[in-house]
Protein backbone atom coordinates (compact mmCIF):
# COMPACT_ATOMS: atom_id res chain seq x y z
CA UNK A 1 0.00 0.00 0.00
CA UNK A 2 1.25 3.60 -0.67
CA UNK A 3 2.55 5.05 2.20
CA UNK A 4 0.72 7.83 4.43
CA UNK A 5 2.08 11.00 3.60
CA UNK A 6 3.63 13.36 6.81
CA UNK A 7 4.81 16.57 7.53
CA UNK A 8 7.14 16.50 10.57
CA UNK A 9 10.14 18.79 11.73
CA UNK A 10 13.62 17.09 12.33
CA UNK A 11 16.43 17.81 14.38
CA UNK A 12 17.65 20.68 13.00
CA UNK A 13 13.93 22.19 13.01
CA UNK A 14 14.01 21.49 8.77
CA UNK A 15 10.27 20.05 7.57
CA UNK A 16 10.54 16.84 6.02
CA UNK A 17 8.00 15.33 4.31
CA UNK A 18 7.53 11.72 2.78
CA UNK A 19 6.29 13.05 -0.57
CA UNK A 20 10.07 14.61 -1.18
CA UNK A 21 11.56 11.81 -0.38
CA UNK A 22 10.55 10.10 -3.73
CA UNK A 23 13.55 7.92 -5.57
CA UNK A 24 14.98 6.81 -1.96
CA UNK A 25 14.17 4.20 -0.19
CA UNK A 26 13.49 5.01 3.33
CA UNK A 27 13.38 3.13 7.08
CA UNK A 28 10.39 4.32 9.28
CA UNK A 29 10.97 3.58 12.95
CA UNK A 30 8.90 5.05 16.36
CA UNK A 31 10.44 5.74 19.24
CA UNK A 32 11.16 8.07 22.04
CA UNK A 33 14.07 9.53 23.91
CA UNK A 34 13.17 8.91 27.09
CA UNK A 35 12.51 4.88 26.15
CA UNK A 36 14.10 3.14 29.01
CA UNK A 37 13.43 -0.50 28.03
CA UNK A 38 16.49 -1.96 26.05
CA UNK A 39 15.16 -4.21 23.95
CA UNK A 40 12.27 -1.38 22.39
CA UNK A 41 13.54 2.29 21.05
CA UNK A 42 17.32 1.56 22.28
CA UNK A 43 17.68 -1.43 20.27
CA UNK A 44 15.40 0.35 17.22
CA UNK A 45 17.94 2.99 16.89
CA UNK A 46 21.03 0.75 17.38
CA UNK A 47 19.53 -1.32 14.49
CA UNK A 48 18.93 1.29 12.28
CA UNK A 49 22.66 3.26 12.66
CA UNK A 50 24.17 -0.43 11.60
CA UNK A 51 21.66 0.01 8.45
CA UNK A 52 22.87 2.82 7.82
CA UNK A 53 26.96 2.23 7.95
CA UNK A 54 25.86 -0.83 5.47
CA UNK A 55 24.03 0.96 2.97
CA UNK A 56 26.80 3.77 3.36
CA UNK A 57 29.37 0.83 2.92
CA UNK A 58 27.50 -0.51 0.13
CA UNK A 59 27.92 3.06 -1.39
CA UNK A 60 24.22 3.80 -1.47
CA UNK A 61 24.07 7.07 1.40
CA UNK A 62 22.94 9.22 -0.90
CA UNK A 63 20.21 6.84 -2.24
CA UNK A 64 18.65 6.04 1.17
CA UNK A 65 16.69 7.73 4.25
CA UNK A 66 16.19 7.00 8.26
CA UNK A 67 13.25 8.21 9.30
CA UNK A 68 12.83 7.75 13.34
CA UNK A 69 9.81 10.10 14.89
CA UNK A 70 8.66 10.20 18.02
CA UNK A 71 5.77 9.89 19.33
CA UNK A 72 6.06 11.74 22.53
CA UNK A 73 6.35 15.23 21.18
CA UNK A 74 5.57 16.57 24.17
CA UNK A 75 8.99 15.71 25.48
CA UNK A 76 10.98 15.22 21.77
CA UNK A 77 11.78 18.50 20.50
CA UNK A 78 14.31 18.82 17.84
CA UNK A 79 17.22 19.48 20.12
CA UNK A 80 16.19 16.56 22.19
CA UNK A 81 15.79 14.64 19.44
CA UNK A 82 19.23 15.84 18.10
CA UNK A 83 21.36 14.76 21.52
CA UNK A 84 19.46 11.74 21.11
CA UNK A 85 21.18 11.06 17.35
CA UNK A 86 24.37 12.13 18.54
CA UNK A 87 24.13 9.40 21.65
CA UNK A 88 23.53 6.82 18.93
CA UNK A 89 26.64 8.25 16.30
CA UNK A 90 23.81 8.59 13.77
CA UNK A 91 25.12 10.40 10.61
CA UNK A 92 22.33 13.40 10.14
CA UNK A 93 22.88 13.45 6.50
CA UNK A 94 20.58 10.82 5.78
CA UNK A 95 19.04 10.33 8.96
CA UNK A 96 16.31 12.32 10.06
CA UNK A 97 14.55 12.60 13.84
CA UNK A 98 10.91 13.47 13.83
CA UNK A 99 8.33 15.59 16.08
CA UNK A 100 5.80 17.70 15.12
CA UNK A 101 2.03 18.79 17.28
CA UNK A 102 1.18 16.17 18.82
CA UNK A 103 -2.30 16.06 16.54
CA UNK A 104 -0.09 15.22 13.65
CA UNK A 105 2.02 12.41 15.19
CA UNK A 106 -1.08 10.98 16.78
CA UNK A 107 -2.53 11.10 13.21
CA UNK A 108 0.35 9.89 11.23
CA UNK A 109 0.79 7.04 14.37
CA UNK A 110 -2.74 6.41 13.73
CA UNK A 111 -2.26 5.75 9.74
CA UNK A 112 1.06 3.76 10.45
CA UNK A 113 -1.04 1.43 13.08
CA UNK A 114 1.19 2.47 15.78
CA UNK A 115 -0.55 2.09 19.42
CA UNK A 116 0.80 3.76 22.40
CA UNK A 117 -0.13 4.68 25.70
CA UNK A 118 0.79 6.48 28.84
CA UNK A 119 1.99 4.46 31.53
CA UNK A 120 3.90 6.64 33.69
CA UNK A 121 3.07 10.61 33.84
CA UNK A 122 4.37 12.99 31.67
CA UNK A 123 5.35 10.88 29.11
CA UNK A 124 7.98 8.83 31.25
CA UNK A 125 7.14 5.41 30.27
CA UNK A 126 4.75 4.49 27.18
CA UNK A 127 3.83 1.24 25.91
CA UNK A 128 3.83 1.25 22.55
CA UNK A 129 4.42 -0.97 19.20
CA UNK A 130 7.73 -1.36 18.14
CA UNK A 131 7.83 -1.59 13.97
CA UNK A 132 9.47 -0.28 11.16
CA UNK A 133 8.41 0.15 7.83
CA UNK A 134 10.53 -0.01 4.52
CA UNK A 135 9.57 2.19 2.07
CA UNK A 136 10.41 2.07 -1.45
CA UNK A 137 11.29 5.15 -3.98
CA UNK A 138 7.32 5.59 -5.29
CA UNK A 139 6.44 5.72 -1.13
CA UNK A 140 5.02 2.34 -1.07
CA UNK A 141 5.05 0.03 2.03
CA UNK A 142 7.38 -2.88 0.72
CA UNK A 143 7.61 -5.10 4.36
CA UNK A 144 6.97 -4.09 8.01
CA UNK A 145 9.14 -5.44 10.37
CA UNK A 146 8.35 -6.32 14.05
CA UNK A 147 9.95 -5.84 17.50
CA UNK A 148 12.82 -5.80 16.76
CA UNK A 149 13.31 -9.33 15.41
CA UNK A 150 15.13 -8.25 12.14
CA UNK A 151 18.67 -8.15 11.44
CA UNK A 152 20.62 -5.01 10.42
CA UNK A 153 22.04 -6.65 7.58
CA UNK A 154 18.89 -8.59 6.69
CA UNK A 155 17.43 -4.64 6.42
CA UNK A 156 20.32 -3.71 4.72
CA UNK A 157 20.10 -5.81 1.72
CA UNK A 158 16.26 -4.99 1.45
CA UNK A 159 16.97 -1.50 0.89
CA UNK A 160 19.96 -1.98 -1.57
CA UNK A 161 17.50 -4.00 -3.39
CA UNK A 162 14.92 -1.67 -3.74
CA UNK A 163 17.47 0.50 -5.10
CA UNK A 164 18.32 -1.98 -8.00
Amino acid sequence: RTAPDFELQNQDGETVRLSQLVGKAKLLTFIYVRCSVATQCPLTTQNVRAVQEATARAGAADRVVFLSATFDPQTDSPAMLKGYGKMYDADFSNWHFLTGAPSVVAEMCGEYGVIYEETAPGGLEFRHSVLAYLIDGQNRIRRVYFANAWQPEDVARDMLSLLN
